[in-house]
């Protein structure tokens, strides 16, 4: 008698457990996902760290690593390129490196002063494509093919007839965002100033923006 009752209790059990687990599948649970807010620490380098490394994951995933050497957070910014198939130019990865090292992990050897050029280049006389690179938004956008964000030719699309577009898509720029184009974070990119954010954004809104302006 005994037995037969724990057999009862153990299928109504299961039937119960089936049940709740039947409900659970038929509910879509939604999550979001607060926007991703920070930025690396603001050193020398953080303009070109924020471009390479925010495209791909957050800073705080930096701050999560123990403390490394120069030469072992090269060779993680060389795997990031190399295994895990991150857009970071090669000529950059000292520079990326080192900012990492010094500010975190167990710091690097002073550089040497760089020697001033005799005409300075800024951003205001620098080529839009360029620009853009160094920015590291073409790691995420193409003109025409959506790479991780929205093609280029889309966002023009979408802003064509907007009065605001060149204002919206600065602040999309700098501010960051979801849920505009899909699941995919853009990252915030606040070290990215008034007057380069304008440029890209008149530049995404040509005609044509695989070509400099």
């Amino acid at each position: 008698m005994k037995t037969r009752i724990q057999k009862i209790f153990a299928v109504g059990l299961i039937v119960g457990l089936a049940a709740a687990v039947s409900r659970l599948g038929a509910e879509i649970v939604t999550i979001t996902l607060p926007p991703e807010t920070a930025v690396y620490k603001d050193a020398p380098g953080v303009t070109l760290v924020n471009a390479q490394c925010l495209t791909c994951h957050s800073e705080e995933y930096v701050q999560m690593q123990p403390p490394l050497s120069l030469k072992a957070w090269t060779a993680e910014v060389v795997k990031m390129q190399q295994k895990y198939g991150a857009p970071i130019p090669t000529n950059v990865i000292p520079d990326i490196a080192y900012y990492l090292a010094v500010n975190y992990g167990t710091g690097a050897p002073a550089r040497p002063p760089t020697p001033a050029p005799v005409q300075a280049t800024t951003t205001n006389q620098m080529d839009v494509v360029k620009m853009a690179t160094m920015y590291g938004c073409l790691a995420c956008h193409q003109p025409d093919k959506k790479v991780i964000g929205p093609a280029y030719k889309d966002v023009r699309a979408k802003y064509l007839h907007d009065p605001d577009a060149i204002t919206k898509i600065m602040a999309q720029i700098q501010h960051g965002g979801t849920g505009k184009w899909g699941a995919a974070v853009m990252p915030p990119f606040t070290a990215i100033g008034d007057a380069d954010a304008r440029r890209l954004a008149e530049w995404i809104m040509a005609d044509d923006s695989s070509s400099s302006k």
